[in-house]
């Protein structure tokens, strides 16, 4: 799988669709969606679907964020994929 970023290489956080917002950010189909199929994001890793939950510390503070990429358009927001995001997410915050 490539995403136009080499193992190991470094990632321009300001490239990045989870920079942007401190909430979950869930994309089935980056060609298709209205918001999203124009981002820069979209133009440089040409991912297919992709999903972002932040990792809020108890203190309220930015830990990161759990994301995952597919190349191939999925459902990342059907409520089971996205829901143990949201669980995995609280878990390492906690």
């Amino acid at each position: 799988m490539t995403f136009g970023l080499p193992a190991g290489g470094p990632l321009d956080l300001h490239t990045t669709l989870c920079i942007e917002s401190r909430a979950s950010i869930v994309v089935d189909d980056f060609d298709n969606d209205p918001v999203y199929c124009a981002h820069r994001t979209a133009r440089i890793y040409k991912p297919g679907s992709y999903i972002s939950v932040p990792i809020i510390l108890p203190d309220g503070g930015d830990f990161g964020n759990l994301c995952a990429i597919d190349p191939a358009p999925t459902e990342p927001s059907n409520p089971r994929m996205s829901g143990k995001f949201e669980v995995f997410a609280e878990l390492i915050a906690n």
